[in-house]
């Protein structure tokens, strides 16, 4: 795991290296660590993530011509396609999703994040392991949805659109970004949100199982079928259930309901923050909501969370002291990144090919 501890020193230490040049060079060093982390994306061979095989198979499946349209989603078949045609291995599918993944991320902390550097950091220690680095297909549908909400806050809907379908060939999670269009990206009702969080959590503490709800409601509907294996499963013992009370759950609860109290001061500061802090809050009540069903859970919350990447370095404006804030910051994203690397261990070893 020393690879990930020295990899995390190149991109802090560059990060930090952002003060030393005025803000127009800043791109002379953004870019370069991005490229660092695309090529130990792009190049990682067989074992170093928890789901290169499944990859692997796929592209086998496809390439044999037994693709499944309901497993897989269009843009996996047609980059596999690709790989085949040009290098006959599967090499230039992880090639082109980390390329894709990395630079529409990148690009999207760039038009849209007041601090690209902590934004790139908390990205790194995060999303970079558990999107380019594991789930690929939502890496690059969750970057376009996180690109797509300049389109939000322009109400340019067709430009909105074309990126949902656009990220819906890549995963169908998606199709959950077309009710944001609808979000009023100008005006925040702070009371609506505090209560539907507080709701949420007393959901929780009493075990409300919305999914049952659900079943109940429209059991019969085909869509439910999948879900009710699922669930099936879950009521077996046979997948773990998640611990609702986790260090991004809760930091979710706790950076929301700040950015909450302070909303009419932040608005100010970025003019999409009411965006990303509606669809942060979404996220985490998607969490708490169907606390009981991980698919669901889990799904939508990391899927809609990676705005986060740009709204929590707005903790940044909390405090006159700025060194403060950006130590605190940065002392969250090595606790995110001790996490995900040695307790819930997403990575292995790392091996290039």
């Amino acid at each position: 795991m020393i690879f990930y501890l020295i990899l995390f020193g190149i991109v802090l230490l560059l990060s930090a290296s952002s003060i030393l040049i005025k803000k127009k060079f800043h791109v002379l060093l953004f870019w370069p660590i991005v490229f660092v982390l695309f090529l130990v994306a792009a190049f990682r061979c067989a074992g170093v993530d928890h789901d290169y095989d499944n990859y692997l198979e796929y592209y086998n499946t496809i390439v044999q011509n037994k693709y499944d349209w309901v497993l897989l989603e269009p843009a996996y078949y047609v980059i596999s396609k690709i790989s085949y045609f040009f290098l006959d291995n599967s090499y230039l599918v992880f090639i082109i999703y980390a390329f894709l993944g990395l630079t529409i991320k990148s690009q999207a902390i760039k038009e849209t994040s007041n601090f690209i550097f902590l934004s790139l950091l908390l990205y790194f220690c995060n999303y970079f392991f558990l999107h380019e680095m594991t789930q690929i297909r939502v890496g690059v549908a969750s970057g376009i949805f996180l690109y797509s909400i300049k389109y939000i806050e322009e109400r340019n809907i067709k430009k909105f659109g074309l990126c949902i379908l656009f990220a819906t060939t890549f995963h169908y999670t998606s199709v959950i970004g077309i009710p944001f269009y609808f979000l009023n990206p100008k005006k925040l009702n702070v009371k609506i949100y505090y209560t539907a969080i507080i709701i949420s959590i007393i959901m929780v503490f009493l075990q409300v199982s919305t999914i049952d709800l659900l079943f109940k409601l429209g059991g019969s509907l085909p869509i439910f079928q999948k879900l009710n294996m699922y669930k099936t499963l879950i009521d077996n013992g046979d997948v773990n259930k998640i611990n609702f009370f986790n260090i991004f759950s809760i930091s979710s609860l706790l950076f929301n309901s700040l950015f909450l109290w302070k909303a009419a001061y932040l608005e100010t500061k970025n003019k999409y923050f009411i965006l990303f802090l509606k669809i942060s809050c979404f996220g985490f009540l998607a969490s708490s909501v169907f606390f009981d069903f991980p698919v669901l859970s889990f799904r939508i919350s990391e899927y809609l969370g990676v705005v986060n990447i740009c709204l929590f370095p707005m903790l940044f404006y909390f405090l006159k002291e700025k060194y403060v804030s950006t130590t605190l910051i940065v002392m969250y994203v090595i606790l995110v990144f001790v996490i995900n690397i040695y307790y819930a261990k997403y990575m292995l070893p790392y091996k290039m090919i």
